[in-house]
């Protein structure tokens, strides 16, 4: 019925299995096809009504009963209907489950036989409802969602390979770090030494309590004896301790030594890499100087049909090279500048003035144009950023309400990626079920 179906929600889709090992089996043969929520039949366990509430609304007009004692299922399954129905209240219509929450407090979800919903707390959910629908969204929600979560692994991957990378650093601080080790084990052991010899020197001080028998002011041999290894087990303790005083400062200094050593490492890593760069800008320019060296060879040849060789061996500069580069240039332009005499130079001439003239009007056509458009696409960026900011706050609200519907409480939301720029923003899904905090 729509009353079972609201109550259940999209709980209708969860998978009963046996037990917890089947579940995991279940999910993880899922992890990389799809998602779905599994009741082991081992741990779940039912919900119901306090008998006090119970009594209140028993007799009550419109009351129909409880969601569980509706159905029909196994009994292998008793536990898990009423996890999911023994604590909802059946009632005919609206205003019979508005008057029986309002008499238990509104603390329990009752439900009407035409699907409406009065929740704990009070609020009322009710209208059309497709489930078939919602589940495709959903289900279109979590694959997007599983998406960013790929995406989120690819970065994961990316930072594991730069972290490889690293490694080779690392390694060189290997012979400190077992060293260190070592004097570690050597202090344990030497602690481990001092409680055995403190258990001992408790144990003498016992049979020396316990035996301090004086005999006319003359000691046994045996408490005498006693009286000398305890001694000799303080004379001990002492050199131990001394022992441990060495060893935690040689611990100290090698610990010392292996940061200073990680810090050199990265200094040296520093300086390789700006060497690296430095060698890499040189070899541009070497390049570059390479290419410049090919083509004065290039034109020397074309231009003046001689060799580096002849050139450097009949020709010598006489003034600076610079002034030398200067006169050339200005001597050929000279050259160039008088060309040869064109006798129909006036009447092209004019043709070309009125081309000109004519190209001038149509470039000044054209940026007027140019000008209209740009004011034309400015207003259409605004009205493109209003008509967007209102129909993502309305999508943001629809969404945040339907996510809420389908889960049954939760928080979920819209962000923008770049809420300074409208026209090229993207989209995220913020999204936290019930029970579920975000990270």
């Amino acid at each position: 019925s729509n009353a079972i179906m609201t109550a259940l929600g999209y709980a209708s889709n969860y998978i009963i299995v046996d037990n917890e090992v089947c579940a995991k089996e279940a999910i993880s043969y899922l992890k990389n096809i799809g998602r779905a929520t599994f009741f082991p039949l081992n741990i779940i366990k039912g919900k119901n009504i306090d008998s006090s509430t119970l009594s209140k609304i028993n007799g009550e007009k419109g009351y129909v009963g409880i969601a569980k004692d509706l159905v029909q299922n196994k009994a292998d399954y008793d536990e898990i209907i009423a996890n999911q129905l023994g604590n909802i209240i059946v009632t005919d219509n609206i205003d019979s489950a508005n008057k029986i929450s309002k008499i238990i407090g509104y603390r329990y979800r009752t439900v009407t036989l035409d699907g409406e919903i009065i929740h704990v707390g009070g609020s009322m959910t009710g209208g059309k409802h497709n489930i078939i629908s919602e589940k495709y969204e959903l289900e279109k929600i979590l694959k997007d969602f599983n998406q960013v979560i790929e995406n989120i692994k690819k970065k994961e991957n990316e930072i594991n390979e730069v972290d490889y990378n690293l490694k080779s650093n690392e390694d060189k601080l290997y012979l400190i770090s077992k060293e260190k080790r070592l004097i570690n084990d050597d202090i344990f052991n030497k602690n481990e030494r001092i409680k055995i010899l403190n258990s001992d020197l408790e144990k003498v001080e016992l049979d020396i309590r316990g035996n301090n028998n004086i005999l006319n002011g003359v000691l046994s041999e045996e408490e005498e004896s006693v009286i000398k290894d305890y001694y000799e087990a303080v004379r001990e303790k002492d050199e131990v301790s001394k022992k441990l005083d060495v060893l935690l400062k040689e611990k100290e200094e090698v610990t010392l030594a292996s940061e200073e050593y990680s810090l050199s490492v990265k200094q040296d890593n520093k300086l390789l890499n700006a060497k690296n760069n430095e060698l890499k800008d040189l070899e541009v320019s070497v390049n570059r100087m390479d290419v410049k060296l090919d083509n004065l060879l290039s034109t020397l040849s074309e231009d003046y049909s001689m060799s580096y060789e002849k050139a450097k061996e009949n020709y010598k500069l006489e003034i600076d090279y610079n002034m030398a580069k200067s006169k050339v240039t200005n001597l050929r332009k000279k050259i160039k500048d008088l060309g040869e005499v064109n006798l129909t130079a006036p009447s092209e001439y004019e043709k070309l003035e009125e081309r000109y003239n004519f190209l001038s009007g149509q470039i000044e056509d054209l940026l007027k144009a140019k000008t209209t458009l740009i004011e034309i696409t400015d207003e259409m960026d605004k009205v493109m950023v209003r008509e967007f900011s209102n129909a993502f706050k309305t999508i943001n609200d629809l969404f945040s309400k339907t996510f809420k519907e389908l889960f049954r409480g939760g928080r979920a939301t819209l962000k923008l990626t770049d809420p300074s720029n409208l026209l090229e923003t993207g989209i995220e899904i913020v999204a936290s079920p019930p029970g579920k905090k975000l990270n």
